[in-house]
């Protein structure tokens, strides 16, 4: 007598489980046995083993075959029928009843012994939902009795922390485990190797997902005001007011009536040097954005721009900024910090459970800035998972951070800058995020009349400040010195322009005293 399987659909396990549990059966993950062997002698011959997870991993055949051919031949194995499909040619070898195909359980009478029935080997565990604008008050009352909330990644990346684990002092939030490819048995090998009295929360959000994937563990689903612990949760809206409050502060080129997007275009134009075409263009785009944003058809107003090295890229994000009468600081991130395989939490944050980095850099810059432009400098330097997270925020128009918080960029403007070659542009961006950028050019190095154009504004600017400062009553005739001194046609790099310009103006300062 050999091994044998039967199959059931997705939609029937809920009715197959219910009648087990009548029958005092319990119907038990593969992982179960997979992550300790030994505990397959333990098997109450009874019991079904669901075989389901085995499509997670790459090497079906051989895992299969070393954990299931130490089970005896009176078990019986079941198994989800679109799952099985996706393995069926590597597991053909190891059941009897697949010559015509298998049967499907919800229609076949399991031939098992009335012997023994009132043993009943399940799990009490519990798996509880909280609604993100509810967290904090979740993370506060669990505070209050004693308790830390702790993802469930760091027992992943760090699995010698699960004998230490501390199922009295520590809940374990399972809201990251979608992120993992082989998430059903991942989470199964880390729940079941720890105290059955472990607390396990998670992120609504997910629950339609987990509540199948994880139904050989958890027991029940519930919401998380069912929980003893917390029962007299009260919902505060903490976070989302935050959120609402981040972006309500923003000043937005939407914003602006039409009086005051003039002037915005006009001190734009006045003050962006050289890139003549730019100036027409984005004049536009920002026109054509206002109009379909109220709409609702346009949320971000993507632009990306190539070229050298100090050829006005990142100016454009500037000067938008000081254009909008930003306050505070420009909204800067720089993705030559981003290039690791870390890359991503680091930007949006760590999941919980691992202290201090539950903020990324680019959640604290929006927070931190007054109005709505934010530079992505350097942005080939990064890698596919970051093009893939500004792919979703330029289709959805929001940032989602690791915890699951929005920060809703309606009416943004984002400009993406790097040097970038045209032809690497091409093989290094995909395709879908290159059709998601509203708005693409190359910068070009600026003619020696805009260099000279930008000297006489550095020189004013520079003389501005000195009197404002310092109030030193001189009658400054930089402008003439540096065109004097400066030899523009030299420079191709502004950056380097400006650093002559601060040397020759030291050299200036002295002759003056």
């Amino acid at each position: 007598m050999g091994k044998n399987l039967l199959l059931y659909k997705r939609a029937d396990y809920y009715e197959l489980k219910k009648e087990k549990d009548l029958e005092s059966i319990s119907i038990i993950s593969v992982t179960k046995y997979i992550n300790d062997l030994s505990l397959i002698d333990q098997h109450y011959f009874e019991d079904i083993v669901d075989i389901s997870s085995l499509s997670e991993f790459k090497n079906i055949q051989s895992v299969s075959e070393q954990v299931l051919l130490k089970f005896t031949d009176n078990i019986i194995f079941i198994c989800e029928d679109e799952k099985w499909e996706a393995m069926s040619y590597e597991l053909r070898f190891l059941f009897d009843n697949l010559d015509g195909g298998a049967d499907y359980i919800i229609d076949n009478s399991l031939s098992l012994s009335d012997e023994n029935n009132e043993q009943f080997v399940g799990n009490n565990r519990s798996l509880f939902f909280y609604h993100k604008d509810d967290y904090g008050s979740v993370e506060q009352q669990f505070g209050e009795k004693g308790y830390t909330i702790e993802s469930i990644s760091k027992l992943i990346s760090e699995p010698w922390g699960i004998k230490s684990f501390n199922a009295n002092k520590v809940v374990l939030d399972l809201s990251c485990i979608l992120e993992y490819t082989r998430f059903q048995s991942i989470t199964e090998d880390v729940v079941y190797k720890l105290e059955a009295t472990t607390l396990y929360i998670c992120d609504h959000s997910k629950k339609e997902k987990l509540e199948y994937e994880l139904r050989f563990i958890f027991n029940e689903f519930k919401g998380i005001h069912e929980n003893q612990i917390i029962n007299d949760l009260t919902k505060i809206s903490t976070l989302r007011e935050h959120d609402t409050n981040i972006i309500n502060r923003h000043k937005k080129i939407i914003d602006l009536n039409d009086n005051e997007l003039t002037d915005f275009f006009s001190n734009f134009r006045q003050r962006l040097y050289g890139h003549a075409k730019f100036k027409d263009d984005i004049e536009e785009q920002i026109k054509t954005f206002k109009i379909f944003n109220k709409l609702g058809e346009h949320k971000i107003l993507s632009v990306f721009i190539m070229g050298d090295s100090g050829v006005g890229k990142t100016e454009v994000a500037r000067l938008i900024f000081d254009c909008l009468n930003g306050k505070k600081n420009l909204a800067k991130i720089n993705f030559g910090n981003y290039s690791n395989e870390f890359s991503l939490s680091s930007l949006i944050g760590s999941a919980r459970g691992y202290i201090g980095s539950e903020d990324g850099e680019i959640f604290m810059k929006v927070r931190d800035t007054d109005t709505g432009i934010l530079l992505i400098d350097e942005f080939k330097k990064s890698n596919s998972t970051l093009f893939n997270y500004f792919l979703d925020v330029l289709e959805s128009g929001k940032m989602t951070s690791s915890l699951g918080q929005e920060i809703d960029l309606d009416g943004f403007i984002i400009v993406f800058t790097s040097n970038i070659s045209k032809e690497n542009y091409e093989k290094k961006i995909s395709p879908e995020l290159r059709s998601r950028f509203d708005y693409k050019c190359i910068f070009t190095p600026l003619a020696d009349e805009d260099k000279t154009k930008y000297l006489e504004f550095r020189a004013k600017s520079i003389v501005k400040k000195i009197n404002l400062n310092e109030d030193s009553g001189l009658d400054f005739h930089l402008s003439q010195y540096l065109k004097h001194n400066i030899n523009v046609s030299r420079y191709q790099n502004m950056r380097d322009l400006n650093k002559k310009i601060k040397k020759i103006f030291m050299q200036f300062l002295l002759r003056a005293r």
